[in-house]
């Protein structure tokens, strides 16, 4: 019996799972016998193993036997006797692991001092099926030695460990214990070794792990390697979040450039503002708003007051951060628009045209309902320009409420596509693509029909000449400036419907406008239970409580589904402190924003502010001072789009002196927006023709642009997909080299 070990029989230590092809095994041993040729007693090593599966082959991956041992022989001589005919020549067993089962010589080579065996025998190794193997025994005064080979032994997978339960995230509050525990089976002995964030936790080598009095630093991910002879496998990583909010940063209060003084004998008032503002740093104010409004001030009658209104530093973002457009830019344009609103109140105008362009929209749209709100009789005109939607689109039946007349010029254009461009139902609306110097005339849906390309900053450009261009015979000449009170056709606005089939102003033959389609898709679940606060009461099943003062927790809360009945379900007070309330989510499926119902419910002139956060980062608030006492709903997007993990949600409110705030918080639920179909675009050429073939996600449009140098793109047709799968041709291709296709969402 030869007593060794054989370690790191981890074949599958080279992959996640076991291997689905072999081992071929091959090595020696000496048999250390003291100079007697008859009888072995111990070996030194059999090393040497090649693994082959499907990822390929690896030479050395870990077999090894060590010495002391001992070999259990059947006696034999080697003078005068020859050895033919014994079967079996010896039993080797390693451990529990391995034993050579030696039968079958078929070659003999004996000498007065020598003897050289060969033969078949069957290796048996724990994992494996029996496998036959070739065998070479000599023997001389110097030592015996052995060899065995053999070739794909088929692995028995049951014997590699495998996790039958994996570590499950945990959410817990900062000084309290949490425990991740992992089921596992396979050929003992079984081992663990527990990871934070892949890096080995020091003596953590239990099925279970504990931590205890946990803080901010054990946040992170935990996994665990499970692995015995014949492999290893690491688990699933299971998340440590804190439920806390972060209430040493202070919020960061926004308060608006107030407007102008209302100057003697001017009765009514034209408000002009600019929307986002990208760039790598804050840009200057647009010139285009101070140009339009010294323009508008030679044309309006005597008691008319132009103003210009800039809120750079609250509508600069980077170029291309959509995520911030929609958080930061329209959710600060809201705010700033109602307490403007506000003060056109309190100065007491008559007639109001308030003009925006792209985000700004949201701006004049919350002026105008906080007008409303506070004086029915001031008359309302709202003008928007190529408005912002939203990425939700929520613009679409916003805009243009609460006013008395509402005009829409818009454009087609690559730069800012679907978020901008249509029709809305409650304004007049106007394509005036056509009327671009540079337009570029695109194929769009069936044969002979075109839509015009132009650019996002061309409305503002377009009504500015409205009011510079006095001839009677430019196309635009009764649009813009002349649809205003201001103007000269304000009485003729009651035969331009709002609502209207957009009017395609100037364009060519078979031009059609696009109308705003649903751009988003929603996908909403539930919020988890696994709420948790600082000074939480429950409010039956459905809601908390939050006092600063009080510190209660119920594991059993949770919010209400979107769509229930409204129930109370986050009710927070403070006085001069934050309180807060943190929410643990698992999230499985696609989610890029977080919607809630909230109401301020104090009626002692509080000035509250509701700071929302995703894990650290700050994704919206809500301003007391700007919104509507009754229950509103909130959309805020989250930093980007997560589609599995755990999170923590938070909601926070302060209060900027000593008066107490409070507010309710219901319905609230993770979404999405977009679209998750992958968009492919296949190629074939007939007759030097291009054919294309668009798949995406069906009832979308779709733009598809050409370029020469994949710096400098081009419209090349605008598709209707109404199935999922769209084929045209490029007809436009003359004598070019090369040519490039791309696909996007207009």
């Amino acid at each position: 019996m030869i007593a060794g070990v054989i370690t790191a029989m981890a074949v599958t230590s080279v992959q996640a799972t076991p291997i689905t092809g072999g081992i071929s095994l091959s090595g020696d041993y000496t048999v250390n016998n003291g100079g007697n040729l008859n009888i072995a007693t111990a070996f030194t090593s059999f090393t040497g193993v090649e693994v082959t599966s499907m990822g390929g082959s690896y030479v050395g991956a870990g077999i090894t036997m060590y010495t002391p041992g001992s070999v259990t022989m059947n006696a034999f001589s080697f003078n005068p006797f020859p050895v033919l005919g014994l079967s079996p020549l010896w039993t080797t067993t390693v451990g529990t692991l391995a034993s050579f089962d030696l039968f079958s010589p078929i070659s003999v080579v004996q000498g007065s001092d020598a003897l050289t065996l060969s033969g078949v025998g069957i290796l048996h190794l724990a994992g494996y099926d029996p496998t036959p193997g070739t065998w070479v025994f000599t023997a001389n005064q110097g030592g015996d030695s052995f060899s065995f080979s053999l070739s794909c032994a088929s692995a028995n997978p049951t014997n590699f460990p495998n996790i039958s339960k994996q570590p499950v995230s945990q959410f817990v509050s900062s000084g309290t214990s949490a425990s991740f525990s992992v089921t596992a089976s396979g050929a003992q002995p079984l081992r663990y070794q527990w990871q934070f964030n892949g890096q080995n936790i020091s003596n953590a080598t239990n099925a279970t792990l504990n931590l205890n009095s946990v803080t901010a630093t054990n946040s992170g991910g935990y996994s665990v390697v499970v692995s015995n002879p014949y492999g290893s496998v690491t688990s699933s990583t299971a998340a440590l979040k804190l439920l806390a909010v972060d209430t040493t940063v202070p919020c960061y209060l926004m308060t608006a450039t107030p407007l102008p003084d209302r100057q003697p004998g001017k009765n009514n008032l034209v408000l002009v503002t600019h929307g986002w503002a990208p760039g790598s740093t804050e840009p200057p104010p647009p010139q285009w708003v101070s140009d339009l409004c010294s323009n508008l001030q030679t044309r309006v009658p005597s008691d008319w007051q132009v103003v210009p209104y800039f809120w750079v530093d609250q509508a600069w973002t980077y170029p291309g951060n959509m995520i911030s457009l929609e958080n930061s830019v329209l959710g600060n344009a809201q705010n700033i628009g109602t307490q403007i609103g506000r003060q056109i109140d309190e100065q007491g105008w008559q007639h109001v045209h308030l003009i925006a362009h792209s985000a700004g929209s949201a701006l004049i749209q919350s002026a105008a309902d906080a007008i409303r709100s506070e004086n029915p009789s001031i008359v309302i005109h709202t003008t928007f320009l190529d408005p912002f939607l939203g990425l939700d689109g929520r613009g679409v039946s916003w805009y243009g409420s609460n006013a008395d007349w509402s005009d829409n010029y818009y454009d087609q254009d690559a730069a800012t596509g679907v978020f901008t461009q249509g029709g809305l139902p409650n304004a007049y609306n106007v394509d005036v693509s056509w009327l671009y110097p540079n337009y570029t005339k695109v194929p769009y849906g069936i044969i002979g029909q075109y839509v015009a390309y132009a650019t996002h900053d061309w409305p503002h450009d377009f009504f500015n000449e409205t009011v510079t261009n006095i001839s009677a015979s430019w196309c635009g000449t009764n649009y813009g400036f002349a649809l205003s009170e201001e103007g000269s056709r304000w009485s003729d606005t009651t035969s331009d419907t709002p609502g209207n089939v957009p009017l395609v102003l100037c364009g060519s033959s078979c031009a059609v406008p696009v109308q705003t389609q649903p751009i988003v898709l929603f996908d909403v679940v539930d919020v988890v239970e696994g709420a948790w606060s600082a000074g939480a009461t429950l409010v039956g099943n459905a809601g908390f409580i939050l006092n600063s003062s009080v510190s209660v927790f119920s594991p059993s809360a949770k919010f209400q589904p979107n769509g229930s009945p409204i129930q109370p379900a986050i009710s927070t007070n403070s006085t001069g402190t934050t309180a807060w309330l943190a929410a643990g989510l698992t999230i499985t499926n696609a989610v890029n924003f977080i919607q809630f119902d909230a109401a301020f419910t104090d009626t002692n002139n509080a000035e509250g502010l509701l700071t929302v956060l995703w894990d650290t980062n700050q994704i919206g608030t809500v301003d007391e001072r700007v919104v509507s006492p009754d229950l509103q709903t909130y959309r805020f997007f989250l930093p980007n789009t997560v589609t599995n993990g755990v999170y923590v949600l938070g909601f926070r409110l302060d209060s900027f002196d000593n008066t107490s705030s409070s507010i309710t918080v219901t319905n609230v639920v993770t979404g999405f927006v977009g679209i998750t179909t992958p968009l492919t675009l296949g190629i074939s050429i007939t007759n030097t023709t291009p054919l294309l073939q668009l798949t995406g996600a069906s009832n979308y449009n779709y733009l598809v642009e050409s370029s020469t140098n994949l710096v400098d793109w081009t419209p090349t047709a605008l598709l209707v997909n109404s199935n999922g799968m769209i084929q045209f041709t490029d007809t436009t291709v003359t004598n070019s080299s090369t040519r490039f296709y791309r696909a996007v969402l207009p």
